[in-house]
């Protein structure tokens, strides 16, 4: 499995990436 073989940094990278785009979405639809 290539996730498990994932370097921690990039890893933690996705997450915030994730985080931010999940985020970025709830201020949009408190927006509207």
């Amino acid at each position: 499995n290539i996730t498990t073989r994932v370097d921690p940094k990039f890893k933690k990278e996705m997450i915030e990436i994730k985080e931010a785009r999940i985020k970025n979405r709830l201020d949009k639809k408190k927006k509207e």
